[in-house]
Order: structure tokens, then sequence, then C-alpha cells
């Protein structure tokens, strides 16, 4: 129910795009954005979002170490999906598909199947969404250096802003007078203070 916008460099997110989830993504470290809607998705796939996980097990991802079917390119695995819908129905009619790449399909339907698991995305982990709990708040600097040494964000250490000081509260005018303790200014200024406790004294008696 809280609409989302994902910010990452890697466009595997995108299968994840649907009505209030959208990606932003960049071409070139952030310089050049662009923000997926399901309409953008398919307007640079020809697909629709869901689909780009059997795009992947089709195709295959060499940065990922996802094998794919040999010898099937984006090309016919777009035009192949466009037409069949998924991964499954392109099997369930296997016998209609152009015999060249028939048997590629036929041999590599064990890889197709291994790939489609490693490229998809897995929704049904344990998180629970704290709104409250992802505001920004002050921090302590020795805790996340110490987190981050740990996690190996060597690089980020030096990135992390001080933390702002908190404001020092405001001081009664007794306080004021103890700052000064001792000096000319405030040694009348404490014996007027002395002398109207002494006539608030004699006054109650």
């Amino acid at each position: 129910g809280v609409d989302a916008l994902i910010v990452t460099g890697d466009t595997d997110m995108l299968q994840l795009v649907r009505d209030g989830i959208r990606v932003l993504t960049s071409r070139w470290r952030f310089s050049d954005t662009v923000t997926y809607d399901s309409a953008a998705v398919r307007e640079r796939y020809g697909l629709d979002a869901a689909q780009l996980v059997d795009l992947k097990a089709l195709i295959g991802d060499k940065s990922d170490n996802i094998p794919g079917v040999p010898g099937v390119g984006e090309k016919t695995a777009v035009t192949l999906l466009a037409q069949y819908g998924s991964l499954d129905a392109i099997y369930e009619h296997l016998d209609e598909v152009p015999t060249r790449f028939r048997d590629k399909l036929a041999a590599g339907r064990a890889s197709a199947e291994l790939s489609r698991r490693l490229a998809m995305i897995v929704r049904t982990a344990p998180v629970q969404l704290d709104l409250e709990a992802c505001r920004v708040h002050t921090f302590d600097r020795l805790r996340v250096v110490a987190l981050f040494r740990e996690l190996e964000f060597r690089t980020l250490i030096d990135r992390l802003p001080e933390p702002r000081p908190a404001p020092r509260p405001a001081l009664r005018p007794t306080q004021q007078l103890m700052m000064f303790a001792g000096t000319d200014d405030a040694q009348p200024a404490a014996a007027g203070a002395a002398h109207a406790r002494r006539r608030s004294r004699s006054r109650r008696w």
C-alpha cells in the first residue's frame, strides 16, 4: 500500500516494477538517470516487467553467472515471449517454434529453468516495514564506523557526515550568575541577588 521508488544501478530490479513501484536507475554513475514504470519497461524491452525473469532465463547473464539457453539471443527470446507470454508457455508450444530454435530450446530446457530460479528476486522474504523506523535522525558515529569496518565499507567511512551537536539548553538566571562567579562584573550582580533574597525573607517574617 506504499508507493515505492527503488534507486539502484541494477536493472534486474526492473522485474519488480508494477503499479506503485518504480525503479530509478542510471546508465553511468547516476549522471544519466531513467525512471521506469510499467510503460517505460515495455518501451525498452517490448515486454512486461513480469516477463523479464523469463527473458533472462532464455538469454542468460554472464555478469551474474546465469547460463540461459545456448544459441538463443535477446531478439529471439523477446519474439517468443511476446508470442507465448512465458517460459512455460513456450515449452508447452515447443512444436510450434521454428526448427532452428526448437532444438536449442529442447536441449537447454534444464538450463532455462535453472536460470529462471537464479534470476528471480524472492518476494516472500519475511520483511516487516516500519515506516517510523525509516525516519532520518541523528546517529552514533562511532557505532556506524564500527559497523562499516565490519562490513568492509571502507570508502564510505570518510564520507560519513559529522553528527550535528545537540542544542544546549537555555541557562537559568542563577546559572548565568555562576558562569561569571569570581569576575568583577559578577560580584555586584551576586551581591544584589543575595540582598534581594534577604529582603524577601524579612518580608515573610
